[in-house]
């Protein structure tokens, strides 16, 4: 919906707030949403050069990418997005992140604040006169091995809620779920618009892609016994 009327609108961009305001969920100029992985690599080049950048360890690894061509200093906190803040705190960096949608800017409070980060936002689109849409198309992809799923909304919704009960360690947006196994974070999604289901980790990493056939297989079964 919030796509639809950003377009309809000709709006710079569209926000969908938590009910507290902490988190932000952003709809770009041509309706489509973004990713929070891909909006964490936008922050990555909003702050200026030789920032310190805290983010959640499960965060995409093309935010390594982006903060070293901005040439910022990266810090990864593990455990869950509860824990940034306490890392912002102990690193004195400069902004903290997460990947579920909350950004932390240490100079105002120790808490996030999609509301200043929307203002932060539209101020940077405006002074740099560039487009959110375009910021979205210059980030390169991620090199992800991903394997697909048939299921429709009703049937993804509780697989989310299942793999989101299943696990301690979790990062969570809209339509998506990323948890640890071992070390690897394996993101479950699901297309917004479609039937599908998307389980993705990083192709780089061997192991991580027999996690990954695992947790498919697993998915799949559970899909046919919500069916």
């Amino acid at each position: 919906m919030l796509g639809e009327l950003c377009k309809a609108t000709g709006a710079s961009f569209a926000v969908a707030l938590s009910s507290d305001a902490s988190h932000a969920y952003f709809i770009d100029d041509k309706g489509r949403y973004v990713d929070p992985d891909i909006f964490l690599a936008i922050v990555a080049l909003m702050i200026p050069q030789g920032s310190r950048l805290a983010i959640t360890d499960s965060a995409s690894r093309i935010v390594d990418a982006i903060a070293e061509k901005n040439k910022l200093s990266l810090i990864r906190v593990k455990g869950i997005a509860g824990d940034i803040a306490r890392g912002v705190r102990r690193l004195r960096v400069n902004l903290g992140a997460t990947d579920s949608g909350e950004v932390i800017f240490p100079q105002f409070s120790l808490s996030p604040d999609g509301m200043i980060l929307t203002a932060k936002l539209l101020e940077m689109l405006s002074t740099e006169e560039v487009r959110l849409s375009t910021l979205v198309e210059a980030i390169p992809e991620a090199s992800l091995y991903t394997l697909e799923l048939e299921a429709d909304q009703s049937v993804a919704g509780k697989v989310l809620d299942a793999v989101f009960l299943e696990h301690t360690e979790v990062a969570v947006a809209p339509g998506m779920v990323k948890y640890r196994v071992g070390e690897t974070w394996v993101k479950v999604h699901q297309d917004l618009d479609g039937g599908k289901i998307y389980v993705s980790v990083d192709s780089s990493n061997k192991a991580a892609i027999e996690i990954a056939k695992k947790e498919y297989e697993r998915l799949g079964e559970l899909i046919e016994s919500l069916k």
